[in-house]
């Protein structure tokens, strides 16, 4: 694969963690004026989640976005650490990464906040 159509991929997922960033700063505004949001975005008030716990979704899921994307950007300039053929490692690590991600939203185990999920 070739990166551009690779990027959709990357491009994406990236921008499913920016809403998390984006929903944080809106709970934190919203906090902060005393608006009442629970009521507007229709949350079950018991499984809310306030911005401290949102921007750790973020950053954990940033994480892994750049744990991913990182070494694809250096293999496509030409700083692989593993010296395979050009083709031969094309697109494991977007499925890697559409693996990981997947995994964790639908983990049957309490982590990453499973009520809310």
């Amino acid at each position: 694969m070739i990166m551009a159509e690779k990027l959709p991929i990357y491009r994406g997922l990236f921008m499913l963690i920016l809403c998390f960033l984006a929903a944080g700063i809106c709970i934190k505004y919203f906090k902060k004026h005393k608006i009442n949001y629970v009521y507007i975005f229709e949350v079950v008030p018991s499984n809310r989640l306030n911005h401290y716990q949102m921007f750790k979704i973020f950053l954990s899921l940033l994480f892994v976005w750049l744990f991913m994307t990182i070494p694809e950007v250096a293999r496509i300039k030409g700083f692989s650490i593993f010296h395979y053929g050009e083709n031969e490692t094309d697109g494991y690590n977007s499925l890697l990464m559409i693996c990981i991600f997947l995994t964790i939203l639908l983990n049957p185990l309490h982590t990453m906040y499973r009520e809310f999920r």
